[in-house]
């Protein structure tokens, strides 16, 4: 399909890396990626600890060419419902590492490529706990909404750039009533101009 993820003009397929992908939302993003068309490499902890700056640039340095990012380990690491105060130095720091350290360092990892391609996609799977009153973890909860400030950190020194075609518009309006769970939401496909 032409402006699928999976094509790039003129020197093959692209290729994306997924992190968390042993089961539930990783795994079906790497197959859906897959579907269409996309190289993809993925991997989970007992692979990659991306908590670990030096195993993800290892990893990272081992591939080809990364075009795109999907950013979705992470968790709560064993902490659901804890009062702050019961939330001991070692255990915040677990699931702050978890899903933001991670995030940054893998995104780290693919962003000089990606300037040097001049195409690349980082899509980092957050929570609704990072925008609403969460009772899962405190240390989750921060982590989830410090993950979405990071991004809006680099995408506001590295807007597109460019005017939006009808034809993005139209693929956003496809995701969204394609996908029976998405409802009530504001899609924002402009460039990076202003984060929702």
């Amino acid at each position: 399909m032409a402006g699928s993820p999976g094509s790039r003009p003129g020197d093959g397929m692209r290729v994306a890396v997924v992190t968390g992908t042993a089961q539930g939302i990783g795994a079906a993003i790497a197959s859906a990626l897959e579907a269409d068309g996309v190289r993809v490499f993925g991997f989970d902890r007992d692979r990659v600890d991306i908590t670990d700056e030096g195993q993800v640039e290892s990893y990272f340095a081992a591939l080809p060419q990364v075009d795109i990012l999907v950013n979705n380990a992470g968790g709560v690491c064993g902490q659901t419902f804890s009062p702050l105060e019961e939330v001991t130095d070692e255990s915040w720091r677990a699931v702050v590492d978890a899903n933001l350290t991670g995030t940054f360092h893998c995104t780290r990892a693919v962003v000089p490529g990606m300037k040097r391609s001049g195409w690349g996609r980082i899509v980092n799977i957050s929570s609704t706990a990072a925008r609403s009153a969460g009772v899962i973890s405190p240390a989750y909860n921060a982590s989830k909404a410090a993950m979405e400030g990071m991004m809006r950190g680099y995408a506001a020194r590295v807007p597109l750039g460019r005017f939006g075609t009808p034809q993005e518009v139209a693929l956003a309006v496809v995701m969204t009533v394609c996908n029976g769970f998405v409802t009530g939401q504001t899609v924002a496909v402009n460039g990076g101009v202003m984060f929702i």
